[in-house]
C-alpha cells in the first residue's frame, strides 16, 4: 500500500528508514511486540521530517528547515534516535528528543570531498569518508555541556577514485574497494587495515552476508562470492595493550570489559587494568610481608635461644599450609568489614608497631636475650587492642562520621589493603622459612670471627651475616613476588575484582590470575573472549617463570658460593 510522506506531493530528496521495537500494554496484562518504522526524509524545499510508519500510516513527529545549503546525505542510527546530515563539508547530527528533533552537533569537515557517510554496526559510530580514499570514524563524546559529536580516528588509505565502503551488519568491520579491485578490511579499534587483497576489478556493488563471513561482488559481467576468514578484527596490540577510545567514553582509557547485555556492545579486552591489579595486588603484599617476614627470620636465625627457635620456625611453616581459598573467605567474610570499621586504626597500627618493637627491644636489650618475642607479643596485642579501642572514637570527633564514610566514592569494602593484608599472611610463611635458612646457614666461622675482632652483634649481622645471605634473602622475596602475581582464590575473594587501572590501596582490582577463575567458564569456545583468556594465561605464566627462575639462579649460585665455604675459610 504506497504511503505519502508529504501532505502537499512535494518530491523526497533522501530518506532513511529504522526498525523499532515497542511493547505496548494490552488488555489482562499481555504485551505483544510491534516493529514499528521510523522515517525521517528530506524534501525538495530542504526540509527535514521524521515520522513513524505502523500499520495505521503514517504519524508525522517533527520537522524543521534546513536552510539553503542542500543535505547531500541522510543517516538514521538503528534505533531511530539520531540522524546525521551531510551538507558540503558541514556535518550536523540531529537526536529526537520526544516529538521534536533537537541540533545535538555541527562539525566542519576538510573542504576535500565530496563526503560520504555510514553506520557502523551498533548505529554509535560514524564513518565518514570520500570517494577518493579520505576515513574518519567519528561518535558522540559526553562532557560538561552533554553529548558533542567529535572526529576520534583516521584509517590510513591510499588515494584512489570511485572509492566504495560497505560496513559489515553485526561487527564493527567495514570494507573499502577501489575499481581496480583492491579491497581492505577495516575494523574500529584496529590503526591500519586488518586484511589488503586483490579481487575482481571493476567491481559495482559489494554487500557482506549476515555475520561476515562472505562477500559479494557484482560487477559488469558476472558475480564472484568469496569467503571472509576475519575472525577477530578486533582483538590486536593495540587494544591489548594501549590506550583505546571506545563508544560513549570521554577519552582514550584502558578498558577490559568482555560481556555486556547490550547488542551493540563493542568488546573491550584491554590487558593492562589485569596486569596493573596482579602487581598492584603483589606489591602491596609484600610490603606488608617482607618486613615482618624478614625481621622474624634475622631475629630467629640470629638472636633466639634454640630451644625457642624450635618451636617458632615449624609453627611458621606450617601456616604456609593452610588453603589460601581459606584464606580468601576468611580475608571476604571477616576481614573486610573489621578493615572498613577500624579503617584509620589499620593505617596507623604499622607506625605504633614499629615504635612498639623499638622500644621493647630497647628496654629488654641488657636482661633478657634470645626470649624478647616473650614480651614483645603482649606488648604488640595491647598496641592493636588500644588503637582498634579510640580509633573509631577519634573519626567520629573529627569527621563527625567514620572515616570510609568521610571519603565516600575513594573507599570500596574490598579493596587493594585487605588483598594485601590476606594475601602477605600467606607470603610470610614462605618468606621467612627461604631467608631463616640462608641466615642461619651462614658459615659460623665468619661471624665468629668478625665478633672476635670486637664488633657487635648487630654490626656483625649488618656487615657479615646479610651480606652473605643477600642473594638467598633476594631469591626468597622474588619467589614470593611471584607466587603473589600468580594468587588466584585471595585476591578473587579478597577484592572487589574491578579491572581499573589505579595505585590507591582503598580501591578495587582485578589479577590476571582472577580474571581468568572468573570469565573462563563463561567463555564461548573459540571465541575472541575465549582467545584472550588464554593469552592471559600465557601472559601470566611467561611472568612467573621469568620470575622464579631468576631466583632459583641465585639461590643456587648461593649454594655453590657457600659450599665449601669451612675449607676456604
Amino acid at each position: 500500500m504506497p504511503l505519502a510522506l508529504t501532505a502537499d506531493g512535494t518530491p523526497l530528496r533522501h530518506l532513511a528508514l529504522a526498525l523499532c521495537e515497542t511493547t505496548p500494554p494490552m488488555a489482562d496484562n499481555v504485551a505483544a511486540t510491534v516493529v514499528d518504522a521510523v522515517a525521517v526524509w528530506v524534501t525538495q524545499d530542504n526540509r527535514l521530517t521524521m515520522g513513524r510508519i505502523s500499520a495505521d500510516g503514517v504519524q508525522l513527529v517533527a520537522s524543521v528547515a534546513l536552510g539553503d545549503t542542500p543535505v547531500d546525505y541522510l543517516v538514521l542510527t538503528p534505533r531511530g534516535d539520531v540522524i546525521y546530515s551531510l551538507s558540503g563539508n558541514q556535518l550536523t547530527s540531529w537526536r529526537v528528543s520526544g516529538e521534536a528533533l533537537t541540533l545535538s552537533g555541527t562539525a566542519t569537515l576538510p573542504t576535500a570531498g565530496p563526503w560520504r557517510l555510514a553506520l557502523l554496526s551498533g548505529g554509535y559510530s560514524l564513518v565518514v569518508y570520500t570517494e577518493g580514499g579520505k576515513i574518519f570514524q567519528w561518535f558522540d563524546v559526553p562532557g560538561t555541556d552533554g553529548l558533542r559529536l567529535t572526529e576520534i580516528r583516521d584509517f590510513p588509505q591510499r588515494e584512489t577514485h570511485d572509492m566504495q565502503l560497505l560496513p559489515e551488519a553485526s561487527r564493527q568491520v567495514f570494507a573499502t574497494l577501489t575499481p581496480q579491485g583492491e579491497l581492505s578490511l577495516f575494523a574500529s579499534k584496529q590503526s591500519a587495515a586488518v586484511l589488503t587483497q586483490q579481487v575482481a576489478a571493476q567491481a559495482q556493488h559489494m554487500v557482506f552476508s549476515a555475520h561476515g563471513k562472505a562477500l559479494l561482488l557484482k560487477t559488469p559481467t558476472q558475480w564472484y562470492a568469496y569467503r571472509v576468514d576475519n575472525p577477530y578484527p578486533d582483538i590486536g596490540w593495540r587494544g591489548l595493550w594501549q590506550r583505546v577510545w571506545y563508544e560513549n567514553y570521554p577519552q582514550p582509557d584502558f578498558i577490559w570489559q568482555s560481556t555486556a547485555a547490550d547488542d551493540s556492545y563493542q568488546a573491550k579486552f584491554s590487558l593492562v587494568p589485569l596486569l596493573a591489579g596482579s602487581l598492584k595486588a603483589a606489591l602491596y603484599a609484600m610490603l606488608f610481608a617482607t618486613p615482618l617476614a624478614l625481621a622474624a627470620a634475622v631475629y630467629t636465625a640470629c638472636f633466639m635461644t634454640p630451644g625457642l627457635r624450635r618451636w617458632v620456625k615449624p609453627t611458621l611453616e606450617v601456616m604456609g599450609a593452610l588453603p589460601t581459598v581459606v584464606v580468601g573467605l576468611i580475608a571476604a567474610l571477616w576481614l573486610a568489614p573489621h578493615v572498613e570499621t577500624y579503617l584509620s586504626a589499620i593505617l596507623a597500627l604499622p607506625l605504633l608497631c614499629t615504635l612498639g618493637v623499638l622500644g621493647v627491644g630497647v628496654l629488654t636489650a641488657r636482661w633478657i636475650k634470645g626470649r624478647e618475642v616473650l614480651l614483645l607479643m603482649p606488648v604488640l596485642l595491647l598496641i592493636v587492642l588500644g588503637v582498634c579501642w579510640f580509633a573509631p572514637a577519634l573519626e567520629v570527633s573529627l569527621f563527625g562520621q567514620p572515616l570510609f564514610q568521610w571519603m565516600d566514592g575513594n573507599f570500596v569494602q574490598r579493596n587493594a589493603l585487605v588483598a594485601a593484608i590476606a594475601l602477605g599472611f600467606a607470603l610470610i610463611p614462605l618468606i621467612f622459612s627461604l631467608a631463616e635458612d640462608d641466615l642461619f646457614n651462614v658459615p659460623t666461622r665468619l661471624s665468629q670471627g668478625f665478633l672476635a675482632l670486637g664488633a657487635t652483634p648487630w654490626q656483625t649481622l649488618w656487615h657479615v651475616v646479610l651480606p652473605s645471605a643477600s642473594a638467598g634473602i633476594f631469591a626468597a622475596i622474588m619467589l614470593s613476588f611471584g607466587r603473589a602475581v600468580g594468587e588466584t582464590m585471595i585476591v578473587l575473594m579478597a577484592t572487589g575484582n574491578t579491572p581499573i587501572v589505579d595505585a590507591g590501596l582503598l580501591q578495587g582490582l582485578r589479577s590476571l590470575a582472577a580474571n581468568i577463575a572468573i570469565e573462563m567458564p563463561d567463555a564461548v569456545m573459540g571465541s575472541g573472549h575465549f582467545c584472550v583468556l588464554f593469552l592471559t594465561a600465557l601472559v601470566l605464566f611467561i611472568f612467573t617463570f621469568v620470575v622464579n627462575t631468576l631466583a632459583e639462579t641465585l639461590r643456587q649460585r648461593l649454594r655453590r658460593r657457600y659450599r665449601d665455604e669451612g675449607d676456604h675459610a
